[in-house]
């Protein structure tokens, strides 16, 4: 999710993106991941890698011939990333991901490069998007394919709608603005601009999953810590966290369950294409 200029992190704000934005994440993950089929022995690069979701459950795919590539621009995230080891009980062999600091507009890869190129929430970052892709397309084997998600409209996801509100409340309307650029590539713009890039046999679907967070006092300021749009919450006073905890807890009242826990809708929009 930090692909481009518009998601720069620092500090311990990369360690919190890898623990606390993870659950969030996982089911889309696996959607992108699935929906492209990354095969045994092929090399596949994440575009925009974050600290590694895509990267790392490509790898356990690819399997130890494959080869997988993440590359971000942000070095705190890839410092992360590299911290993280893609292989498990469940998926033993997974080769180690390589991990390259460049921007998703001029990327270090040779032409016809990759089987598969993957991009998980970091299009509606990247500072160009039509430059970016057009990279994609060009490291991009003829017959390879790439996949891409996006977050859907906000009202598709009780839980941003309630943060955004908690974040104008606390932090200020410049802080809701940059919370804003997470969804200011929608289904439209992203499938124009994969066509423009040259890929072709486009799908684009909108994937729902419930996600369950752990209870919001807790969850919720760390969560937010993860995040740009972050700082001006922390920077509105030592209370300021607990107070956007307790605002977005009342919102997403109706979705707190027995244990307090929090069981609740996201949608993503999932772009599908071949080279």
């Amino acid at each position: 999710m930090a692909g481009g200029s518009g998601f720069q992190v620092s500090g311990d704000a990369a360690v919190r993106y890898e623990r606390h934005v993870a659950p969030i994440m996982a089911p889309f993950v696996g959607a992108l991941v699935d929906a492209v089929r990354p095969a045994p022995g092929e090399a596949v690069l994440d575009l925009g890698c974050g600290t590694g979701f895509v990267a790392r459950e490509a790898a356990r795919r690819v399997g130890a011939e494959g080869r997988v590539t993440g590359v971000d621009l942000n070095p705190g995230m890839l410092a992360v990333a590299a911290e993280q080891a893609p292989e498990t009980p469940e998926a033993p062999g997974a080769p180690e991901v390589v991990w390259a600091q460049a921007a998703a507009e001029a990327l270090p890869f040779g032409d016809d490069e990759f089987d598969v190129v993957l991009c998980q929430q970091s299009a509606q970052f990247f500072a160009d998007l039509d430059a970016a892709l057009a990279q994609a397309a060009r490291v991009t084997r003829p017959g390879g394919r790439f996949g891409a998600t996006v977050w859907a409209s906000l009202e598709g996801s009780p839980f941003f709608v309630a943060q955004r509100l908690a974040i104008e409340a606390i932090g200020g309307a410049e802080a809701a603005r940059s919370f804003d650029t997470a969804f200011r590539c929608p289904a439209r713009v992203l499938v124009s601009a994969v066509r423009r890039a040259g890929f072709v046999a486009l799908d684009s679907r909108d994937v729902t999953a419930n996600v369950r967070l752990p209870r919001l006092d807790s969850f919720a300021p760390l969560q937010l810590a993860a995040l740009p749009w972050g700082r001006a919450v922390a920077e509105a006073g030592p209370t300021a966290p607990a107070a956007y905890a307790a605002i977005l807890a009342d919102l997403l009242n109706p979705y707190v369950t027995a244990d307090q826990s929090v069981l609740i809708p996201f949608a993503s929009t999932l772009v599908t294409a071949t080279r």
